[in-house]
């Protein structure tokens, strides 16, 4: 976790928010990501692209859904930790 923020804080749009979300929910959803951060459907999207661009979330279409995780936060739960 605390290399994830670390790679997390490289980022212009690095919040608090947005780490504590992160973590959270395993699946972050666009809306529900826009409705904590209190921004636009297009910015939360590209943040979440963004961080699956460069790997630290991965990004799964289901149909005509997009998911994406955070694969250490699997980890983590499969651990019990």
């Amino acid at each position: 976790m605390r290399r994830f923020r670390q790679q997390l804080c490289a980022y212009k749009f690095y919040s608090q928010d947005l780490l504590h979300h992160l973590l959270r929910h395993p699946y972050p959803r666009i809306g529900f990501l826009q409705q904590a951060l209190k921004v636009s459907r297009p910015t939360a999207a590209g943040y979440l692209n963004k961080l699956a661009a460069d790997a630290l979330l991965t990004k799964h279409r289901r149909l005509t859904a997009n998911y994406v995780n955070q694969p250490e936060s699997w980890v983590i739960i499969s651990r019990g930790v």
